[in-house]
């Protein structure tokens, strides 16, 4: 008898919406044109378990002192968006950040009982950033009390086993040690992506987000998310819908490959 995999439910959760420049989405496209981003988290759900990927932006308006328009309204906290879905923080115990930039891990403080996965890089990557990267790292909400490095598991390896169902892939490329996660549901394998991918451009084009650490690593992350998985969850993907579940965008071929 086949080994049976469980499956699990996926609910996008609004965390609040940016505006910044469309060449931070696809590198040296349409520079100068203002869009709107959505900025999604996902709550996971099945086989006992419920899991926050990634935790939103707590401070819009230190998002705003940076010079950037950030709006959020009272459902798109991670407490408002988990009371909508009938989930309270208490009921959470893993939260998985896919990095440590400031739209990522802003609410990490609301879980008391969730551990933490993170990958050891990217912790490495966020004591000290990169010139390019030190705003997006800003102002470390991941550490603030009471959470302190031992609340964290670190990551070293790829395709590491969270639960049957559940993988975590390193995925670089957007910062040093970004990491995507990979859910078995009815729909097939659903890879939460974070900032590794950020539209349908990325995969058809084969030209990456504007805002990385490395051009190659970023192309090749957006391959293996496309051999990895059927459907995607992109952090800032302006398609979806609030409290999502299932109907994830399936993933493009490339241009002039048939799917």
């Amino acid at each position: 008898m086949a080994n049976t995999i469980p499956t699990y439910e996926v609910t996008a959760l609004k965390m609040g919406t940016l505006r910044a420049d469309r060449s931070a989405l696809v590198m040296l496209t349409d520079p100068g044109v203002e869009v709107e981003i959505p900025v999604w988290a996902a709550a996971v759900e099945g086989n006992g378990r419920r899991i926050v990927i990634d935790t939103g932006i707590r401070d819009p308006e230190w998002v705003r002192e940076l010079g950037q328009t950030c709006e959020q309204q009272a459902d798109e906290t991670m407490a408002g968006a988990l009371a909508a879905i009938g989930w309270s923080p208490e009921d959470v115990d893993l939260v998985i950040n896919t990095h440590l930039h400031y739209d990522h891990v802003g609410f990490n403080t609301l879980f008391p009982h969730a551990r933490f996965l993170i990958s050891a890089v990217e912790w490495s990557a966020a004591q000290a950033p990169v010139l390019t990267q030190r705003a997006l790292y800003q102002p470390h909400e991941h550490l603030l009390p009471p959470l302190g490095i031992f609340h964290y598991h670190m990551i070293a390896q790829d395709f590491y086993d969270v639960a049957d169902g559940i993988k975590v892939i390193q995925t670089p490329g957007h910062s040093v040690g970004h990491q995507s996660v990979l859910v078995q549901t009815e729909e097939g394998v659903l890879c939460v992506v974070g900032d590794a991918v950020n539209m349908d451009e990325n995969f058809t084009t084969g030209v990456p987000g504007g805002i990385h650490v490395s051009v190659s690593d970023a192309i090749a992350s957006t391959e293996k998310v496309r051999r990895c998985a059927d459907r995607v969850l992109m952090a800032h993907d302006a398609r979806l819908l609030k409290y999502q579940r299932g109907g994830f965008p399936t993933i493009p071929a490339a241009a002039g490959v048939e799917a």
